[in-house]
């Protein structure tokens, strides 16, 4: 799948960009961005069934044409749809399975209490929009600028963990935090596991923005969203109320380390924890986890997915992908008493 995908691509390390988990539907295009559904394919035994692309190579070699880029292509649909929509060096794409990912024919119903009843297999969706990129790389490189640039396989997997997992979110109190132009991952905890609220964050003002459309445009869920940044006070408001807190690859920038464990022990409640996904990075992941220790029992969770490790396998060995840079890790950090 992946391996085949890859061939033409840039030999940029930067090149790898999505585990390609999700499968999804262009809906619309407006002045800010692209709209796509996002469906999230859940079955009784609460996994998610992924399989191998097998499109032709012809589809193949016209996907993944643009760095920073995560591929998110119409259901069915020639690819080439996508190119005339994000004709960006920062465009965002994400590409769809073909197979594995199946949409039920029934959707969910009630039970006589009111409680929800599985059918066999269930699909659930979300809409996003993908911000059209207007300023430069540069631009988007800095602090707080990083989620503008694309959905990052951080954000993918642990939106993927959730949705494997929703015994974790059932009436809790969930945020997001920098999790960029979308919370895909806050997103999927708000319409597949049943929390008592979601806050969705950022600290770029233009990804708030688009958040609070996100918001709109998915209605009936427990959701909101605000900017929040790591780097300045805690707000005393905010002390102690979450239970669970989402973070994807925000351990790059030394300047927000410190403050985004600080914020953290902040927001948590007694028992709370944080579920935080980021590549190694050379030794970032150690030094977040070394500021985390005095106030955390920090918990590695080792191969955490079963399809993400046979994709990373297969991958490993492609001058594309490099583990350090690419392979999301998972801690979860569990607030001490």
């Amino acid at each position: 799948m992946l391996k085949k995908q890859e061939q033409d691509f840039s030999q940029s390390k930067r090149s790898f960009s999505s585990y390609n988990l999700l499968n999804s539907t262009v809906i619309s295009n407006d002045d800010e961005g692209t709209w796509y559904s996002v469906q999230l394919s859940v079955q009784s035994n609460d996994s998610v069934q992924l399989s191998e692309h097998k499109q032709d190579e012809s589809e193949q070699s016209n996907v993944h044409k643009h760095n920073y880029s995560v591929q998110l292509s119409e259901h069915k649909q020639d690819v080439s749809v996508l190119s005339s929509a994000h004709k960006h060096d920062e465009s965002v794409q994400l590409s769809e399975h073909k197979q594995g990912l199946q949409t039920p024919s029934k959707p969910r119903k009630a039970g006589e209490n009111g409680d929800i009843v599985q059918d066999q297999e269930m699909a659930f969706s979300v809409d996003i929009r993908i911000l059209t990129p207007k300023i430069s790389i540069d631009q988007l490189s800095g602090f707080n600028n990083t989620g503008n640039v694309c959905i990052w396989p951080s954000e993918e997997c642990l939106a993927l963990y959730a949705i494997k997992h929703k015994e974790l979110f059932v009436d809790r109190k969930v945020m997001e935090l920098g999790g960029g132009q979308t919370c895909l991952a806050g997103l999927a905890a708000a319409r597949l596991c049943s929390p008592r609220s979601v806050m969705l964050s950022d600290g770029n003002q233009d990804s708030v923005n688009n958040l609070g459309k996100i918001v709109e445009r998915n209605p009936g869920l427990n959701l909101d969203s605000q900017l929040y940044r790591w780097t300045e006070p805690t707000n005393h408001q905010l002390e102690g109320i979450f239970d669970i807190l989402l973070v994807a690859d925000c351990l790059f920038f030394e300047e927000g380390r410190e403050g985004l464990v600080a914020h953290l022990h902040h927001l948590l409640g007694v028992g709370g924890k944080a579920l935080v996904m980021a590549p190694r990075r050379g030794d970032t992941l150690d030094k977040f986890v070394s500021l985390c220790s005095g106030l955390f029992t920090v918990e590695p969770v080792e191969d955490y997915d079963d399809d993400v490790t046979k994709l990373h396998n297969r991958l490993v060995q492609e001058d594309h992908y490099t583990p350090d840079i690419h392979q999301p890790k998972l801690i979860i950090l569990h607030k001490k008493l």
